[in-house]
């Protein structure tokens, strides 16, 4: 299990939804059951860790999963605009 430590950056279930623009039944469904990668056929689960009753992300899960979901490989860096915009996107939610 990815448990976050101290010095991770992590980030509830409802910030995260809304930096994607999704229902957070949406991102709890990721965790649960996960989606079928298309390429591979293999299904991807989000990780995450209950934390005092709240379902959190570490950013960097967040990251591959959704570069998961686009299709990318798992050690692929993301390009540097959709980079800094999601970035931008979490320190204005205060992740």
């Amino acid at each position: 299990m990815n448990i976050p430590t101290i010095g991770d950056d992590v980030i509830t279930f409802q910030r995260l939804a809304k930096a994607l623009g999704v229902h957070a039944a949406t991102i709890h469904r990721w965790r649960s059951v996960g989606v079928v990668d298309r390429s591979s056929g293999e299904r991807i689960k989000l990780r995450a860790v209950r934390l005092g009753g709240t379902w959190r992300v570490s950013t960097v899960d967040a990251e591959r999963f959704i570069a998961a979901l686009n299709g990318e490989p798992a050690n692929a860096k993301p390009d540097a605009s959709r980079s800094a915009a999601a970035d931008a996107e979490l320190r204005r939610l205060g992740a």
